[in-house]
């Protein structure tokens, strides 16, 4: 299996990254055209001399098929959705989006019908083939990916969301149904089939899930352009900035494929560029130039005989060097005293501890038969920068059989710890490497204190209704979600009604306490972080089957900075419609000191003529202050409507199911009928 060159061609325009499509332009067209943007803010399409001037900032392309086997062009800008029939040069629709556009899924979703799904700041509009608004919910942080699957089986696709803040959720409809936590910024997103789908992060990594169960990943050092299905649904084709081609099994990973060529990539597309061709991959440069790639089967298996020469020389090469360390270490060990040989069975093992004073978890690297450690690599995502850590010894120091390492969790999330030991005695020149893991529960940044231990209780608190919790059950939760250094903590009769388990943030720079209080089976989460009181809460609704769950929740200094937030915007709000006004007034001034200075000019008069360019400087000047004011004043809108539909998300999952998908709900009609003031009660008590 190889890439052999299909076509080859230049637009002569840069063009902008990410915003590449495939299109069929003519009813019942049994080929595509190539649609990019270049770096202009121009829709280019492939064999039409005109082009598409878009006044905004182009962020995304999309397309959306139309009955007469056509599709339209969908376009994303920083303020805007644009949908434009190329055959018919009509714009269809265009409308607002405030925080802007940067990601497009586009099909039927729920009982919506066909939908053109827009990412957004914290928030997903949904627009319907007539431009109309129906569907909005809101993610934990700027949407950066979107696709549509069917996991379930039931007929009806799942929106999966991939997010700035590391996250893929799954929304069944307006209601997200899962969260996975990954390492880095979600940049890509592929249905694959059934429930398989890909994805691709800002640092290299790519893989593939199965639902929430990842079946492999791989990464690189360069930065990924897209990811698709080519040649088939069996092979992830993945495209680099760099050039490199990947194509990949979907089920293994397993690399069947490579091809590099020369340029920095744009974007790519699977696309058919003539009746007669199959599907090609087309991959379009930053310089404008473009490449289509297609697969070319070899006649016969037989593998290129220099290359299976290559192939087997490297193998051996690799066995002669084991063969050689083998040898070095059995010599050096009958030379050196017995006392500094390590027995075979040395074993190592991991074993976590609290430090209460410095407010950090410790991880202890133990190797038994007093072996000593020279030093430690740990591998683990979401802890270390560069997701590896080392910790060495003093090599002309006296080595230990043990060795303390801080760790700082930096995300509530399961992290697997690959802990590599290095032993060996300081005297000895060869070191064994033994490999232990470690598995942190997903809330590590909290540790469990005694029962004795008195702690400032936090002032929020949020108070589940409808439930009935007995603090034995719990105490189940807590051992397999939060660090448990002591477990005759959680050994607590049956019949305990009323129990106050206590928790401490571990990490230094923070002083946040924890409490679960239950109380006559009441149960009532006590924490001033709200992102994790509401994490919290959704994994113990999980694991006691929680399909509805109402709560009450009061966080008075969140309360007050949304108060703040919609404060702002009313203020933004009435400076972006007074800037409106002062700008069309003076445009219109404009107007007329060009008209009453050529009129001046015409007949001679210089002074007068002098005197309207003069007022006209000074306008032009005042019209682009206004316009600088009302720029900045439109970022800072935006990032105040980020921080608005954060808190809605995170309020939401204060509660589960039906009450959680209400307060959604509530607040989009709050923000629509610009009652503002209603989000933080929404918030509070929930919505009906």
């Amino acid at each position: 299996m190889k890439l052999k060159a299909a076509f080859s061609y230049s637009l002569n325009n840069r063009t902008l990254p990410g915003c590449v499509a495939s299109a069929r332009i003519e009813p019942h067209a049994n080929k595509e055209s190539l649609i990019t943007v270049s770096s202009s803010n121009k829709v280019i399409i492939q064999g039409v001399e005109s082009s598409l001037h878009i006044s905004d900032g182009v962020r995304c392309l999309s397309l959306l098929p139309l009955e007469d086997e056509r599709d339209a062009i969908v376009v994303g800008t920083d303020s805007h959705l644009i949908v434009y029939d190329a055959h018919d040069n009509v714009t269809l629709f265009q409308r607002e989006v405030p925080d802007g556009v940067n990601c497009f899924a586009i099909g039927s979703l729920a009982n919506f019908g066909t939908l053109i799904l827009c990412g957004g700041n914290c928030a997903i509009w949904g627009f319907n083939k007539n431009g109309e608004d129906v569907f909005w919910t809101v993610t934990g942080d700027l949407v950066t990916a979107l696709a549509l699957a069917d996991l379930d089986g039931d007929s009806q696709n799942e929106l999966i969301v991939g997010s700035q803040d590391y996250e893929i959720r799954l929304f069944k409809g307006d209601l997200m149904r899962e969260e996975i936590i990954e390492i880095d910024v979600v940049i890509s997103l592929c249905h694959i089939r059934d429930s398989l789908y890909a994805y691709a992060l800002g640092n290299g990594s790519v893989g593939v899930y199965d639902n929430t169960t990842r079946l492999w990943r791989t990464k690189s050092k360069v930065n990924i352009v897209s990811i698709m299905l080519f040649p088939s649904s069996d092979y992830l084709a993945c495209i680099w900035t760099a050039g490199k081609v990947d194509i990949r099994r979907v089920t293994s990973g397993e690399d069947v494929m490579k091809e590099q060529l020369n340029g920095e990539v744009s974007g790519a597309i699977r696309s058919k560029s003539s009746p007669e061709s199959s599907h090609e991959l087309t991959i379009v440069f930053n310089d404008g130039k473009v490449r289509g790639m297609e697969m070319e089967q070899p006649e016969d298996d037989d593998q290129d005989p220099a290359a299976l020469l290559r192939e087997f020389g490297q193998k051996k090469h690799n066995l002669l060097v084991e063969l050689n360390n083998f040898e070095q270490e059995e010599r050096v060990g009958i030379e050196e005293a017995p006392q500094f040989r390590i027995p075979a069975n040395t074993q190592v093992k991991t074993v976590l501890h609290v430090n209460i004073t410095e407010r950090r978890i410790e991880l202890e690297v133990i190797a038994d038969q007093t072996v000593p450690i020279r030093g430690t690599v740990i591998l683990a995502e979401g802890i270390f920068d560069g997701e590896s850590f080392v910790q060495l010894q003093d090599s002309n120091a006296d080595c230990n059989d043990s060795m303390i390492i801080p760790i700082y969790p930096q995300k509530d999330m399961h992290i697997e710890m690959h802990v590599h030991a290095v032993l060996g005695y300081p005297q000895s020149e060869i070191v064994n490497l033994v490999l232990s893991r470690h598995r942190l529960p997903r809330f590590s940044r909290f540790a469990l204190l005694p029962n004795t231990e008195e702690i400032v209780f936090p002032e929020s608190k949020v108070e589940l209704n409808d439930v009935e919790v007995r603090p034995s059950l719990l105490a189940d939760w807590i051992q397999g979600q939060i660090i448990v250094i002591n477990i005759e903590q959680l050994s607590l009769p049956i019949e305990l009604t009323t129990f106050d388990f206590k928790f401490v943030r571990c990490q230094p720079c923070e002083k946040t306490n924890l409490v679960l209080q239950i109380q006559n089976g009441t149960l009532s989460v006590f924490c001033d972080d709200l992102e994790a009181t509401s994490a919290i809460i959704q994994s113990i609704a999980l694991h006691f089957g929680w399909e509805k769950l109402s709560s009450h929740a009061v966080f008075p200094k969140e309360f007050e900075k949304i108060k703040k937030i919609i404060a702002d915007m009313d203020y933004m709000y009435e400076v972006r419609d007074r800037l409106g006004t002062d700008i069309s007034e003076k445009h219109s001034l404009l107007k007329e000191m060009i008209l009453r200075a050529e009129d001046a000019m015409a007949i001679d008069e210089m002074v007068l003529g002098r005197k309207y360019y003069t007022r006209l400087r000074n306008v032009e000047r005042a019209v682009r202050q206004d316009y600088l004011i009302g720029a900045n004043n439109h970022e800072t809108l935006v990032t105040s409507l980020r921080s608005l539909h954060k808190m809605i998300e995170i309020g939401s999952k204060l509660r589960v199911g039906q009450p959680s998908q209400a307060v959604v709900s509530a607040c989009r009609e709050a923000i629509s009928t610009e009652n503002l003031s209603l989000i933080p009660k929404i918030i509070e008590f929930g919505a009906v």
